[in-house]
């Protein structure tokens, strides 16, 4: 097996056996896969496959994403995606292996990693960002739309510029006010149930509404782009043109979000841990998170 496309074959399809995968990290396995593939030929590896995949080779290919700038926590999820495929090819022991972890590639997490790194972007900062825009056509329409539904819904972003097919449902639960189910684009393609406070509650329907109208303008689509990648970056790049980059990037809107759900259960009478354990499931990290939540998603929280 000595060309690209069979390398890139190979891996997906064992990476595959492991299980159903969402949408966004078949996606993202395959690009790892394909840089994998770069690289090998750049190198003239040969017969690369999960089986023949050796740790040199592995070592070689961290030390040129770290030699590009690639960031350790990126090349770490690119790494869970190589180990993703050798157990899928039944090398779980080779996957699991001392010299194959982080800690011995150079890629352990140092402490403070894990430490949130966006901040909430209070509605002054969006609107600036919104106003600005404005005057970008289409492109700033997409904007205002997407971070509108970030904001209201404390989504990702994967999750908004996938969520067309869900606003018809979210109209009628939020209408109607109930919570709304979050299936696409999630992290892991686990789906959460989402409740959204009541200040919020109008802006968010509003919010589904406008993207509706671009969905039905688009042919269900509310960025126009051939694949999810490229709308993905699409989005994230107007992002960081209309000044929502770093730590007040597009994630500093579900931040946001986070702040107003958990002032909402504090005001409802809820005590702090049950508030936190109610947080994590909004946000789709699930029972048990609510210390991680407030480390990560609750910096400089007002009540």
């Amino acid at each position: 097996m000595t060309t690209s496309s069979s390398l890139t074959a190979a891996f997906m399809d064992a990476s595959l056996r492991l299980g159903k995968a969402s949408t966004r990290t078949r996606e993202e396995r395959h690009w790892t896969y394909q840089e994998l593939e770069r690289f090998a030929k750049e190198k003239r590896f040969n017969n690369v496959t999960p089986s023949t995949l050796t740790l040199r080779q592995v070592q070689q290919l961290v030390k040129a994403w770290q030699d590009r700038g690639v960031t350790p926590r990126t090349i770490q999820n690119r790494m869970s995606h190589i180990r993703a495929a050798l157990k899928g090819a039944g090398l779980k022991a080779k996957a699991e292996a001392p010299e194959w972890s982080n800690a011995a590639l150079g890629l352990a997490s140092l402490p403070g990693d894990r430490v949130g790194k966006h901040r909430a972007v209070g509605d002054a900062m969006l609107r600036a960002a919104q106003d600005s825009a404005a005057a970008a056509g289409e492109r700033g329409r997409e904007f205002v739309v997407l971070t509108e539904l970030q904001r209201c819904l404390g989504l990702r972003a994967s999750e908004a510029v996938q969520s067309a097919a869900s606003l018809a449902a979210w109209q009628r639960g939020l209408q109607a006010g109930r919570p709304v189910e979050i299936t696409l684009g999630t992290k892991g393609g686990r789906p959460r149930v989402t409740f959204v406070p009541e200040a919020l509650r109008e802006r968010a329907v509003q919010a589904v509404e406008a993207a509706q109208v671009l969905a039905a303008e688009r042919g269900g689509r509310l960025i126009a782009a051939p694949r999810l990648r490229a709308a993905r970056e699409r989005y994230l790049g107007a992002c960081a043109e209309h000044g929502l980059k770093g730590e007040v990037a597009s994630h500093g809107l579900r931040y946001a979000f986070a702040h107003d759900r958990f002032r909402a259960y504090l005001q409802e009478g809820i005590a702090r841990p049950e508030a936190l354990r109610r947080l994590s499931c909004d946000l789709g990290h699930g029972d048990g998170r609510g210390r991680y939540v407030k480390m990560i998603y609750l910096r400089g929280f007002e009540e």
